[in-house]
């Protein structure tokens, strides 16, 4: 190209040409279509290089809380796992009663009462147990208001149930009472006359009082074919 140019002038400037210059610098800014190259597409990516140097560690943090305070932070968030365990608990025990990481429920709340056996099938195998006379005014008045809330028209003002509990003849005359794993423990809310020394009298239930806790109302020991308890089912959470 550098050439072409050099003869061009040199002609021009042979032949006299006017304005010889400024034809030789018009030709020179003339672009060079020959020396223009189209872009491609980017090629592909190179691959990761490397990782670099680990940096140096920074400086150890401070804590500007005392101790008294993160005691506070750390009881607010074990109040705060309890609050939602519980609401956990009452989720899967609706309708039931949450005592002692159990669950405590009426199987039937309309009437249909049957003897033991039927009552623990009903219930898995695993009717409810009272460990203490604490624990048995919680569950009686879980049970007498769920009854309430829930019989249409209750023929009368009570309701028995069968519980898990055993009484042995052998600790008669005393009141303790056998747990399902084996387990014994003392309690005092029995109905009038109970515990019993008959004969096969070795299950037990409870009657509850609808109106008047004032009645005849407790744990009774009774024969294991009555027809005539409701289960009061229990399951651990």
């Amino acid at each position: 190209m550098r050439c072409i140019v050099f003869l061009v002038c040199l002609m021009t400037t042979l032949v006299g040409a006017d304005n010889a210059d400024e034809i030789c610098l018009s030709i020179r800014r003339e672009p060079s279509h020959s020396q223009e190259v189209a872009q491609g597409p980017p090629g592909r990516r190179g691959p990761i290089g490397p990782p670099g140097p680990k940096g140096a560690r920074g400086p150890i943090g401070t804590c500007t809380c005392s101790l008294n305070e993160i005691k506070d932070e750390v009881s607010r968030l074990n109040e705060k796992t309890k609050a939602l365990k519980s609401t956990f608990q009452t989720d899967r025990c609706y309708g039931g009663l949450v005592y002692d990481n159990k669950c405590i429920r009426l199987a039937y709340v309309r009437g249909g009462a049957v003897n033991f056996n039927d009552a623990r099938d009903i219930c898995d195998g695993s009717l409810a147990d009272i460990t203490s006379d604490e624990m048995f005014d919680v569950v009686y008045d879980y049970v007498r208001r769920t009854w309430l809330q829930n019989t249409d028209h209750p023929s009368r003002d009570f309701v028995e149930l069968w519980l898990g509990l055993a009484y042995q003849l052998k600790h008669h005359p005393t009141k303790d009472v056998t747990l399902m794993n084996g387990n014994t423990t003392t309690l005092d809310r029995w109905h009038n006359g109970y515990p019993s020394a008959s004969a096969g009298y070795m299950r037990m239930g409870c009657r509850v009082n609808y109106y008047n806790r004032n009645q005849p109302m407790g744990l009774f020991n009774y024969r294991e074919n009555w027809a005539g308890g409701v289960p009061l089912c229990q399951f651990v959470l």
